[in-house]
């Protein structure tokens, strides 16, 4: 069961370079927001 899991998350969850920087500016952003 975990190696089917395992190979469920590899194929669905993929964190490119853009998409982590995209993650980050939404974060920072809304971080600033909440700090106001």
């Amino acid at each position: 069961f975990m190696l089917i899991a395992t190979l469920l998350y590899k194929t669905k969850v993929t964190l490119t370079e853009e998409k982590h920087a995209e993650i980050v500016k939404e974060l920072e952003r809304t971080w600033k927001d909440i700090s106001k």
